[in-house]
């Protein structure tokens, strides 16, 4: 939760809420201004980062929000085609690269500024 709310009611507004009181990430927050690739080493790396917050008591990651020293800092924002595709792709490669599997493990596509950003 952030800001008391849920991932399934946070829009734009609390997203940019996050670098104008400038939030530091923490253990239940982590920023990354760009999107993972498709490169075997980016996909890991996300399964870690997901996994590190599974393994702890949870936590949200935000992509496309850039941060300074810890800070978030603006929302450059990661663009994408298709919110349900992109959410399908998302869930079904940590299903495949994590287990046991994650419960009540949520992708949220969030548009600011008219493009599309997720978190």
């Amino acid at each position: 939760m952030i800001f008391g709310k849920t991932i399934e009611n946070m829009d734009a507004s609390d997203i940019q809420l996050l670098v104008d009181i400038g939030i530091a990430e923490n253990a239940k927050i982590e920023f990354k201004r760009d999107n993972y690739s498709n490169r075997d080493r980016d996909k890991k790396e996300f399964s870690a980062d997901v996994s590190a917050f599974a393994n702890a008591s949870g936590g949200t990651l935000i992509i496309g929000v850039d941060e300074c020293k810890g800070i978030a800092s603006s929302i450059p924002g990661v663009a994408i085609e298709n919110d349900d595709q992109f959410t399908l792709k998302i869930s079904d490669s940590l299903r495949n690269s994590i287990e046991p599997s994650i419960q009540n493990l949520k992708v949220k596509c969030v548009q600011i500024d008219g493009e599309k950003k997720w978190f």
